[in-house]
């Protein structure tokens, strides 16, 4: 199989910074000794790392076009089928733009907190009365 690397676009990448030092390290060992499922990749290089931080670095990865899906087979440590990655020769590009800030997240959970806010207040309204005294008694129904 002939690996699609460029040694361009991994100096560019280690040159200007284009990746965060997890990914680039996930990347370059994937440019020095790839194609390889994610799981032989942490056995050789990152057992020092937790597994479940460095298998979402793939997805980031390949969401920004620097490491693909080869092949699927059987990885070598834990013989199940697996995805075999390797580099692609494209510089990364930006991810897509997520749907779901937690700003958009938070303004939205505060649209909702006045919405039952209100709703508390009109029941409230209805439930209760003032008794002259500076508090509320219960309705008589």
């Amino acid at each position: 199989m002939t690996r699609k690397t460029s040694i361009e676009a991994y100096n560019k990448i280690k040159a200007d910074g284009l990746l965060s030092a997890l990914q680039f390290s996930i990347y370059s060992k994937l440019y020095d000794g790839g194609p390889m499922t994610q799981g032989e990749l942490w056995h050789k290089y990152f057992q020092y790392f937790q597994r479940h931080s460095v298998a979402p670095r793939f997805a980031e990865l390949k969401e920004r076009g620097v490491i693909e899906g080869v092949g699927e087979r059987p990885c070598r440590l834990t013989g199940v089928n697996a995805i075999v990655w390797d580099v692609t020769d494209q510089l990364p590009h930006d991810p897509a733009p997520k749907t779901n800030t937690t700003k958009a997240l938070i303004e939205s959970l505060m649209e909702k907190i006045k919405v039952l806010e209100k709703r508390v207040r009109e029941f409230d309204e209805r439930q209760y009365e003032p008794n002259g005294q500076g508090t509320f008694a219960m309705r008589n129904h």
